[in-house]
C-alpha cells in the first residue's frame, strides 16, 4: 500500500453499539503500544475517530435511558447526518434525522476530509462559495468565462485527488444529455463529433 493513500476509520456512530467502538479502541491502543498486526499491515496514512457519538456512548456507560441512545443528544441518527443523503435522512428511532442540520459530529469528519478529494469547475458565469454540497444543489451557471468560445457555453469539470488531476471516469459517468439554460424542460443529446470549445482549454 502506498504511504500517499489514506484511510479513515471510525467507531461508534450510534452510542448503543458497543462492539464497534470497543474494537476501534483496541487498534488505538495497539498502535499506541507499537504491538499487534496494525503496526505493519496499516502502511499508509491512517485518520481514527475512535468514538464519534461520544455523548451517546458515555449515556449508554452510565445507564441513562431517557433517549435511544442510538442517537446523539439533539436525537439524530449520524447515519443519516451527512450531506450525502440530502432530504432523504429520516431514522424511526431518532426522530430528529430528517430535520436537523448536519451534526458537529459529522462537521468534523467533513472537515478533516475535505482536503483529500476537490472538484474544480471552469468556465461558470456565477458560482456558489467554495464547500460542501449535497445531491441537486446549485452549485453555478453554465457560461463562457476563461478561454472559451463566446456564443458556446459550456461547463469544464476536474477532479482532484490530494492536489492532483485525476480522470474524473471513476467517479462520474459520461454525461450524454444537456439540459438548456434557457429552458429547463428542453433536454438534448450531446453531440461529441464537435470540435472542443476551447483549445487549449484552461481551468
Amino acid at each position: 500500500m502506498a504511504m500517499d493513500q489514506k484511510a479513515l476509520i471510525i467507531g461508534g456512530f450510534h452510542g448503543d453499539e458497543q462492539p464497534g467502538y470497543e474494537m476501534v479502541d483496541g487498534l488505538v491502543n495497539e498502535l499506541r503500544n507499537g504491538t499487534g498486526p496494525a503496526n505493519t499491515e496499516l502502511a499508509f496514512h491512517t485518520l481514527i475517530i475512535p468514538r464519534l457519538n461520544r455523548g451517546a456512548i458515555e449515556d449508554h456507560l452510565s445507564g441513562v435511558t431517557s433517549y435511544d441512545r442510538r442517537c446523539n443528544r439533539q436525537l439524530v441518527d449520524l447515519n443519516r447526518s451527512l450531506p450525502v443523503f440530502g432530504n432523504n435522512r429520516s431514522s424511526p428511532r431518532c426522530p430528529n434525522s430528517a430535520t436537523a442540520p448536519v451534526q458537529p459530529e459529522n462537521q468534523a469528519v467533513i472537515f478533516l476530509t475535505a482536503g483529500a478529494r476537490r472538484y474544480r469547475y471552469a468556465h461558470l458565469s456565477a458560482r456558489q462559495p467554495a464547500g460542501q454540497y449535497s445531491a441537486g444543489s446549485t452549485i453555478g451557471q453554465t457560461g463562457v468565462t476563461g478561454n472559451a468560445v463566446a456564443d458556446r457555453p459550456h461547463l469544464h469539470l476536474e477532479v482532484q485527488q490530494n492536489n492532483r488531476a485525476i480522470d474524473p471516469a471513476g467517479t462520474f459517468a459520461t454525461p450524454n444529455m444537456v439540459r438548456a439554460a434557457f429552458n429547463p424542460f428542453a433536454i438534448t443529446n450531446i453531440n461529441f463529433s464537435e470540435a472542443e470549445n476551447c483549445n487549449p482549454c484552461a481551468m
